[in-house]
């Protein structure tokens, strides 16, 4: 059923990366997978269909809104059958991503002009060149980091740790990786590299949104929910209590930790 659920994630996505991503298909649904881990799969399929037509192309180019909205979801339509419900979800969808997109440019235009240049080596001011390619690999990377938060408590992180490394070596710039990667360093207590990443992030421009975000997602998932069982039972009993948790849950779950 399509909801708000997708029109949140989609909108959240857009933040990233842009609404610029829609006029590339395949690199647009590598990263919509990537991110959406296992959710959302029709929705997604729909919306790459809805973009192979240029809908959002020409939602760009009109300058009659609401003459162009009716005509693209009869577009819709005709081209693959589906309901008018559907097909309106998905023109109102981008119409409100698109029309938040043009909104944050122009604020940023505006700030742009306020703010001084920054020097040059701020990691934020350098002009780099897109590569979705890498930054696809980077949140598989962030993604498998998260799954190991959790599951890692006895060895000192070092797993979330070395995926979260390359994935900022792909992508500096991710504010959400800074963030993850400096609570790892304060769960082990490496206050040198913590200070570093505090830092990095400030430069960044580091909004606290970043951290609901990434705590969020690092227990949002059903092995971050497990996972979170396992610490609570490593805190509470120690090593004996957590090796008959990791039994229990690999008898139910079939989810192997490792350690």
């Amino acid at each position: 059923m399509f909801d708000s659920q997708f029109s949140k994630f989609l909108h959240g996505f857009i933040k990233i990366y842009n609404s610029a991503i829609f006029n590339d298909t395949k690199k647009c649904k590598s990263l919509l997978l990537d991110h959406a881990k296992g959710e959302f799969a029709k929705e997604i399929r729909l919306l790459l269909q809805v973009l192979v037509l240029d809908c959002h192309t020409e939602i760009l180019r009109t300058n009659d809104i609401s003459l162009t909205r009716m005509s693209l979801i009869k577009k819709i339509q005709n081209e693959y059958f589906i309901t008018e419900d559907i097909s309106t979800f998905y023109i109102d969808l981008l119409l409100s991503i698109l029309r938040n997109c043009k909104t944050n440019n122009v604020e940023k235009e505006k700030k742009a002009e306020l703010v001084v240049k920054k020097p040059a080596n701020n990691p934020t001011s350098k002009s780099i060149s897109r590569d979705y390619e890498k930054e696809a690999k980077a949140e598989r990377l962030y993604q498998t980091a998260l799954k190991k938060f959790f599951m890692d408590i006895t060895n000192n992180f070092t797993l979330a740790l070395d995926n979260l490394l390359k994935a900022i070596k792909l992508s500096p710039n991710d504010k959400r990786f800074h963030f993850y990667i400096s609570y790892c360093y304060y769960k082990v207590n490496d206050t040198n590299q913590l200070n570093n990443e505090i830092r990095i992030l400030r430069e960044l421009g580091y909004d606290s949104n970043i951290c609901n975000l990434v705590r969020h997602e690092i227990t949002s998932s059903k092995q971050g929910n497990i996972a979170r069982s396992l610490h609570n039972a490593f805190k509470l009993g120690g090593l004996g209590q957590l090796v008959g948790a990791k039994e229990r849950i690999n008898r139910v779950n079939k989810i192997t930790f490792p350690g």
